[in-house]
C-alpha cells in the first residue's frame, strides 16, 4: 500500500510508539488525524476524544464517519499489572473500553468508506493476546479480543479486498510499562523493544499489507506452543507467577 497522500487516523498518537509511528508516517507523505484527549506534540490534525468513555468514543466515531480516513490505526491502550481480584471496577471499565470497545466501534464507523476507498485498518495488540499472561488477565483478555476481531473482520472483508492488519508487539520501552512491570521483565529476562523498532515494523506491515505479525523471538515460538500445548505453557509460567507475586508484594 502506498502511504503518500493517504489520510491516516491514529489513536494513541501521543504515546511512545505513537510518536515514532507518526514521524514515519509523515516522512512517507501521509496526513495524520490524531485521535485522543491531548493534541500531539508534533502538530497535525487533532480529533479530541476520550476513548475511555462511551460518550467520547461515540463522538469520535461520528466525526470519523463524516470525514473518513484512508487508513485507521488502533494504537491506544491501557494496561493493568496485578492480581485479577484487586483491579477496581473503574479501572477495569476503562481498560475494556479503550483496548477493545473503542477499536471495534471506530472501525464500524469507517467501514463503509474503507470498502469504497480500498482503505485499510490496523490493530496493534500484544503477544499477551496470544499468550495470556498471569497478573495481566484483563489486559490479555482485551488483546485476545482485538486479535479475534481483526481475524474475523479480515475474513468478512475478503470479497472487498480491504487489508486488515494485526500486529502484536512484545514488551516496548514506553511509559506504559512502569517500574513493577520492568522489574518482572528483568527477572524473567524478557526483551523490551524500542518504539522506533516497533514503528518501523508497523510501517512495513502497512506497505506490504501483511495480515498478521508477532514481534520478537522467542515470543513467536511461544505463540505457536501456547496454541498447540497450552498446559505446557501453564507449567513454564509457574516460576513467573511466583516472581510476579514477590514484585507485587502479595501472598
Amino acid at each position: 500500500m502506498q502511504l503518500k497522500g493517504k489520510t491516516v487516523a491514529l489513536t494513541g498518537a501521543s504515546g511512545g510508539i505513537g510518536l515514532a509511528l507518526a514521524e514515519r508516517l509523515l516522512e512517507a507523505g501521509a496526513r495524520i488525524i490524531a485521535i485522543g484527549r491531548q493534541a500531539p506534540a508534533w502538530g497535525g490534525t487533532h480529533l479530541p476524544a476520550d476513548l475511555s468513555t462511551m460518550e467520547g468514543c461515540e463522538a469520535a466515531a461520528l466525526k470519523l464517519a463524516q470525514t473518513p480516513p484512508d487508513i485507521l490505526i488502533h494504537l491506544a491502550g491501557q494496561q493493568y499489572f496485578g492480581p485479577a481480584e484487586t483491579q477496581d471496577p473503574a479501572s477495569l471499565a476503562r481498560l475494556l473500553q479503550v483496548n477493545l470497545y473503542a477499536p471495534i466501534r471506530l472501525t464500524q464507523a469507517v467501514l463503509p468508506s474503507l470498502k469504497q476507498k480500498q482503505g485499510a485498518v490496523m490493530f496493534v495488540s500484544s503477544t499477551f493476546g496470544a499468550i495470556p499472561f498471569p497478573h495481566f488477565a484483563s489486559y490479555s483478555a482485551t488483546k485476545a479480543g482485538m486479535k479475534a476481531f481483526a481475524e474475523a473482520l479480515r475474513r468478512e472483508l475478503s470479497p472487498e479486498g480491504v487489508p486488515v492488519i494485526h500486529v502484536a508487539p512484545r514488551g516496548v520501552d514506553t511509559l506504559m510499562n512502569g517500574p513493577k512491570v520492568r522489574a518482572l521483565m528483568q527477572v524473567t529476562k524478557s526483551a523490551m523493544d524500542h518504539p522506533d523498532t516497533v514503528a518501523a515494523i508497523l510501517i512495513k506491515a502497512l506497505q506490504e499489507e501483511t495480515p498478521e505479525i508477532y514481534i520478537g523471538f522467542p515470543e513467536k515460538l511461544f505463540v505457536r506452543i501456547n496454541a498447540l500445548l497450552p498446559r505446557l505453557v501453564d507449567k513454564a509460567l509457574g516460576k513467573d507467577v511466583v516472581r510476579a507475586r514477590e514484585i507485587l508484594a502479595y501472598p
